[in-house]
């Protein structure tokens, strides 16, 4: 049986947008069942810079897509922030 990591659940990200993209093959075509993840930081009021609370949803939002396959890891994207200055790409399997 495999056991849930989660530090915390359902927890709303206040700096970051957290976003799953599908996986393009070289054609372009999505790859069924694998997504990429985007964590973007969103924190205009301080130009997003890499504040506490910042570093504290990236740690969230990298350890909810490292969790084990089996495990739900799914929450609703975020929308897009109009000022973007960061992302980090993890190509994660959603199965």
């Amino acid at each position: 049986m495999l056991n849930s990591h989660t530090l915390v659940d359902g927890h709303k990200y206040e700096h970051i947008q957290y976003e799953l993209r599908p996986v393009k093959d070289p054609a372009g075509n999505s790859v069924n069942g694998l997504h990429s993840a985007w964590i973007i930081l969103d924190n205009p009021k301080q130009f997003n810079s890499y504040t506490t609370d910042a570093v504290k949803d990236v740690i969230l939002a990298l350890t909810r897509r490292s969790a084990p396959a089996g495990i739900p890891r799914s929450m609703p994207s975020t929308t897009p922030a109009t000022r973007r200055s960061t992302s980090s790409t993890c190509a994660c399997s959603t199965t």
